[in-house]
């Protein structure tokens, strides 16, 4: 697969620390979590984040990015003293 050189120029960047990988989309589609849950995607994640946000009812099918934001804006705030 790679000539001899290249070997040796791949181990001397992953010995500085100079390795990015690149994986595509399907790269951890087996993978699971410690609940050996595989990791959901599309309305499967969304459905997490509705059930995690504590949402009343079932999943009501609000597209991803709307799960999204709704998740990442709903931090704990900061309070003020």
């Amino acid at each position: 697969m790679f000539k001899e050189i290249d070997e040796k120029y791949i181990k001397r960047l992953i010995g500085r620390n100079e390795v990015v990988l690149f994986l595509g989309s399907g790269f951890s589609r087996g993978a699971e979590n410690k609940l050996k849950e595989t990791f959901p995607t599309g309305s499967g994640l969304g459905k997490k984040i509705w059930e995690f946000m504590g949402y009343d009812g079932e999943y009501d099918n609000s597209p991803l990015p709307e799960m999204y934001q709704a998740f990442a804006t709903a931090g704990s705030k900061k309070q003020k003293k």
